[in-house]
């Protein structure tokens, strides 16, 4: 068997099509379907948009509202790390103040 053509008969056995009796230039030149074109997207594990050249790009508001969200919540996260490892110091600084200073009451 032929090493480079497993790839292809995996695509074809994907598609649910005999790779004897079909290949994939007709599957894809010979117009078609739009299940087709999905089933092959999945395969590749791609967006469908892939097979159609389009003059503009096309981006969908919800993915860019989803990575301003995205963007704005790590910008938040970050700060709140920030904010709590400086709490954290303050509170370090406290607790060494009040050892000092029940150690010099001890003294008295």
């Amino acid at each position: 068997m032929d090493a480079r053509k497993e790839p292809y008969r995996n695509l074809m056995r994907a598609l649910g099509v005999n790779p004897k009796n079909s290949n994939i230039n007709s599957i894809v030149n010979g117009n078609p379907s739009v299940k087709r074109l999905e089933e092959i997207a999945d395969y590749f594990d791609v967006p469908i948009d892939i097979f159609f050249i389009r003059k503009k790009q096309y981006k969908s508001p919800e993915i860019t509202e989803y990575q301003k969200e995205i963007k704005d919540l790590k910008e938040r996260i970050k700060y709140l790390e920030t904010l709590m490892a400086e709490k954290d110091r303050c509170i370090s600084v406290q607790e060494t103040l009040i050892d000092t200073l029940r150690g010099e009451n001890h003294r008295k």
